[in-house]
């Protein structure tokens, strides 16, 4: 926005008039720009009222769409650990855009869809544990691995079948978190702006890229994963001579197939959850989460009412070194640190918008780095 010299020195002449303030050129140019855009707001909000009638206006408030009331939002803070309460209350004080967050509802969809999205990777990686266990088992037969060549192994994998069921399964958990995120992100948003300035939706090209992106990503590296600690597991049973059965042991104790492959009963239902499915699931949902909402507010219709994001890690239980260095600071953009920016992060992009009592002022570049993968 370019504010004129002679409107600079008229603001800077009224500063000094009313409030005994000598600005510098930068000082009133900051504070005339941010004047301007909130009397356009204002303007805008009243010329819309003029237009149409309230009663008339599309997207207007369903129940459950109102913002957090501040018992709701006391009631989150509370919920929350002992040593954060005060931390928490004090951000919303100083910061009262995160009041219009409606955490608990973030929360719960999150929670909700980690849990659904957990059994469906569970239930799959099962049958791609049970079905190497059989490849190996007809392989072998009634030798022992050091009478076995590893070439013999070459073709063991996971089925088509079983892998298109995985890259379903991702689609179908992700998809969900996306529009929930999206709509959510939507409530933040005054009534106006849901009403008048949004699409209904994110846009369909973006979500397929976003889905087919992880759907592949993510089942091929746990399929190579998985490959590649059958691999180990065998080659030391071949080169240590060992029977079948124990070669089927040192596979459900192995740690690279712990993280990855539940152990199965006899009915060949799984019986525990591998840490790492927890970590790619609770990773990924809020990555789902974070891109639905940046779909939204990154919308060119938003260019000039959203200023800058304040980055919020208050969701994660165990707030990382990364998340509490960030936590707090506001940037125009993020970048490389777009949450999430470890396992299981949970931090959240909150949009600072004309309307928000922002100085204008950045927080200072960040010093630390991701944690390794996901810069």
């Amino acid at each position: 926005m370019q504010l004129s010299k002679e409107a600079l020195n008229e603001f800077k002449a009224l500063c000094k008039e009313h409030f005994n303030e000598d600005l510098t050129d930068q000082e009133a140019y900051e504070r005339g720009s941010r004047l301007v855009r909130l009397c356009m707001a204002v303007w805008n909000h009243l010329r819309n009222q003029e237009e149409e009638p309230e009663e008339e206006i599309p997207g207007e408030a369903l129940p459950g769409e109102e913002p957090p009331s501040e018992e709701e939002i006391e009631n989150w803070i509370s919920a929350q650990p002992k040593e954060k309460q005060e931390h928490i209350r004090k951000d919303f004080t100083d910061r009262p855009w995160l009041k219009r967050v409606n955490y608990t509802a973030i929360k719960g969809t999150l929670d909700d869809q980690d849990g659904k999205f957990l059994d469906d990777l569970n239930d799959s990686m099962a049958q791609a544990g049970i079905s190497i266990e059989k490849q190996i088992t007809n392989i072998v037969r009634d030798r022992s691995l050091g009478n076995v060549q590893l070439k013999e192994f070459l073709g063991i994998g996971i089925s088509k079948a079983i892998m298109s069921n995985l890259r379903r399964n991702i689609r179908k958990n992700l998809i969900v978190v996306l529009e929930n995120g999206y709509e959510l992100a939507r409530r933040e948003l005054p009534k106006k702006v849901q009403a008048k300035a949004i699409r209904p939706g994110m846009d369909k090209d973006q979500v397929e890229r976003f889905l087919a992106s992880k759907a592949f990503t993510i089942a091929g590296m746990m399929e190579q994963d998985v490959l590649n600690g059958v691999q180990m597991v065998l080659e030391n049973a071949i080169k240590y001579d060992k029977t079948l059965r124990h070669t089927m042991q040192a596979m459900l104790d192995d740690t690279a197939l712990l993280g990855l492959l539940p152990r199965v009963d006899a009915g060949g239902k799984a019986v525990n959850v591998p840490a790492r499915l927890e970590n790619i699931v609770r990773t990924n949902t809020a990555d789902a989460l974070n891109q639905s909402r940046q779909a939204l507010f990154g919308q060119p219709e938003f260019k000039g009412f959203v200023l800058a994001y304040e980055y919020s890690a208050v969701l994660d239980e165990r707030t990382s070194d990364i998340c509490e260095h960030l936590h707090g600071k506001i940037q125009k953009d993020w970048g490389s640190y777009l949450p999430p920016n470890h396992f299981q992060c949970r931090a959240l992009l909150v949009p600072v918008t004309v309307v928000d009592e922002w100085d204008g002022k950045e927080s200072a570049k960040p010093r630390l780095e991701p944690q390794k993968g996901f810069a």
